[in-house]
C-alpha cells in the first residue's frame, strides 16, 4: 500500500475461529477468524495506520467490524 493509501477492512466480530459451509458459497468450507474492534484498531496502529472510521454493523445475524484506515507517510 502506498504512503497515505487507504484500506477498507470488513472482519467478523467475536472471539476464536470456525469453518463455515454455506450454499451461497457452493458449499466450499470457508475459515472465519473472529476479532474485536479494539484488536483490529490496535494492530493497524502498530503497523503505522491512522484509523479514519470504524464501527460494528449487523448483517444477516452476523456482526461485522468495518474499518477505514490510512497508511502514514514514511
Amino acid at each position: 500500500l502506498k504512503d497515505k493509501g487507504i484500506v477498507y477492512l470488513a472482519l467478523k466480530d467475536g472471539k476464536g475461529e470456525e469453518v463455515v459451509v454455506r450454499n451461497r458459497y457452493n458449499d466450499v468450507p470457508i475459515p472465519y477468524f473472529y476479532y474485536s474492534l479494539n484488536e483490529i484498531e490496535q494492530a493497524l496502529k502498530n503497523f503505522d495506520f491512522t484509523i479514519l472510521e470504524s464501527g460494528v454493523s449487523d448483517d444477516e445475524d452476523e456482526r461485522w467490524i468495518e474499518v477505514f484506515a490510512q497508511k502514514k507517510s514514511v
